[in-house]
């Protein structure tokens, strides 16, 4: 079967065991091999620590060592927080310094 529709964000929703995972590596795999898409691009995000450790095993399989970024929503979110922090706060800081200045 070839994956339809490869060069925009999919979304995948179904119930337990209807083969998400299944669909979702043979959709990287895909990718990866038949439409040489660099795996670095590639991020597929999941809900479990375990469907993630899931899929990471299985796209490991198909694609022989080349590595593609599977993440929770948790993980990127944290991720994301942890890389922005202090930039967000120091934005923040600068803003209030300037709204008090102009104040007096």
């Amino acid at each position: 079967m070839k994956p339809s529709n490869t060069h925009a964000p999919q979304l995948i929703l179904a119930g337990a065991g209807t083969g998400k995972t299944t669909t979702i590596t043979a959709k990287i795999a895909y990718m990866v091999e038949k439409e040489n898409i660099d795996p670095s691009y590639i991020l597929a995000l999941t809900f479990s620590k375990e469907a993630a450790r899931n899929i990471h095993e299985k796209v490991d399989k198909h694609l022989q060592g080349k590595e593609i970024r599977v993440k929770t929503i948790h993980s990127l979110c944290s991720e994301l927080i942890k890389d922005n922090f202090q930039k967000f706060f120091r934005d923040i800081f600068v803003i209030m310094l300037l709204q008090t200045y102009l104040q007096e």
